[in-house]
This record gives structure tokens, C-alpha cells and sequence, in this order.
């Protein structure tokens, strides 16, 4: 009688528990997923190995929160039974080529502003599974103010690293 009962339990725990694992690269290891970009080519301003692990943690913990905050939306929108129910905007660190733009603002904070271009603008051949990007994609990447729409497909962060906060992460309009 005790297997019959513990069975099902196990059965049930496993199927319950069970958390999808996610793979993702580490873009400060990779330069061939980022840029660094100098407003002022007579005053560079560099960014250390552990500053770059730095903003890529800010930018992560920024993701997280607003793919939470996108999922709470969509769910208090949303009867739980609709077919047709509005599905959150999530946005996946993986899917994007990213520009770095350090600066020293006028407190002589250490600033960083991260944009953030999705891949699939990029894409020359290949197949879906394994696109071939284009190599010139750094000089053809799309700034904030040239495109007004887009949604998911560009965001942007802003990072103090002096302070060792961040801004909410934004996206362009609505696509």
C-alpha cells in the first residue's frame, strides 16, 4: 500500500518542480556580441574586465524585471481560460548585439548607456537555427533616435557604475 502512495507522489513532484533550463552566453567574454563605443575619441573612456561583468549583471537584472513586470501585465489583463490571451513581451539577452557607450557625467560618476539591437536585423544567410550575421554589423547598428518603433527590437539601459545602480530597461514603440 506505501508504493501506491508513493508513486504518484514522486510522479507528481517531479512533473510539478521541474524548471526549464536556459543557456546563455556571457557577452563581456564574447567582443564578437558587443561594441565600445567613445563619444569623445580625445577623452576615451575605458571599461575594465570587471566593469563589463559589471554592466552585463545590471543588464541582466534589468531584463529580468521587466520580463516580470511585463508577465504580471499580461496576466491581470487576461481571464485565465481565453484562448486568445495577450502574451507578455519578453525580451532574451541571446537574441541581441549590444553597444556600450561609456561616459563620465558631470559629478565625475562613471556612466554607461547600453543599447541594444536585436540580431535578426543583421542576418545575411544561413538558416534560422544557425543564421549567418552580417560582419559589418557594428558600423550598421541602429541608434535610438533613427527609428521611433520597433518594439522589443531595440532596448536601451542605463548604468552608473559609480553608484552601481540602473534605470528601468526601455524598448522602442510598439511595433
Amino acid at each position: 500500500m506505501k508504493k501506491v502512495f508513493i508513486i504518484p507522489f514522486l510522479f507528481f513532484s517531479c512533473t510539478t518542480f521541474s524548471q526549464e533550463v536556459v543557456e546563455y552566453v556571457y557577452i563581456y567574454k564574447d567582443t564578437s556580441l558587443y561594441f565600445i563605443h567613445q563619444i569623445d575619441s580625445l577623452k576615451p573612456v575605458a571599461l575594465s574586465t570587471g566593469e563589463l561583468v559589471e554592466i552585463e549583471e545590471h543588464l541582466r537584472r534589468a531584463i529580468n524585471e521587466f520580463n516580470r513586470s511585463q508577465q504580471r501585465y499580461a496576466d491581470s489583463v487576461n481571464p485565465k481560460k481565453k484562448k486568445n490571451r495577450y502574451q507578455a513581451r519578453r525580451i532574451d539577452i541571446n537574441n541581441y548585439f549590444f553597444k556600450l557607450i561609456p561616459k563620465v557625467n558631470k559629478e565625475g560618476q562613471k556612466e554607461v548607456r547600453v543599447n541594444g539591437d536585436i540580431k535578426d536585423y543583421f542576418i545575411t544567410g544561413g538558416t534560422r537555427k544557425k543564421p549567418v550575421f552580417d560582419k559589418l554589423w557594428k558600423k550598421k547598428f541602429i541608434n535610438r533616435h533613427e527609428v521611433t518603433d520597433g518594439g522589443s527590437g531595440f532596448i536601451y539601459l542605463h548604468i552608473n557604475l559609480t553608484l552601481k545602480t540602473h534605470n528601468n530597461l526601455t524598448m522602442n514603440g510598439g511595433g
